[in-house]
């Protein structure tokens, strides 16, 4: 098993899609820039440019609006798994 240590880094990209269905959420996100949060590890840097599927928790599913473009905190939780934050808040459409 492979441990990851604490990172959040904040996603900029356009978002493809959600999908809300199943047992777990995901969104698909086009990237464009990966930047770091201060303070912690960014662990994401290769995203920039790709088109990444997040994990999605429940409480954050509101907060996220397909075609718009958006800041999307995330944290890496494991090899090519990647989640978002919790907390709606920290996931914010850019103009």
């Amino acid at each position: 098993m492979v441990q990851v240590i604490e990172n959040w880094a904040d996603l900029l990209g356009r978002v493809r899609a959600v999908h809300s269905g199943g047992a777990a959420a995901t969104v698909t996100v086009d990237v464009e820039d990966v930047r770091p949060v201060p303070g912690w590890p960014n662990l994401l840097a290769e995203l920039a440019g790709t088109t990444a599927e997040l994990r999605v928790p429940p409480e954050a599913l509101p907060a996220l609006r397909e075609t718009e473009r958006m800041v999307l905190r995330a944290r890496l939780a494991g090899p090519r798994v990647t989640f978002l934050s919790a907390e709606p808040g920290e996931h914010r459409p850019v103009g």
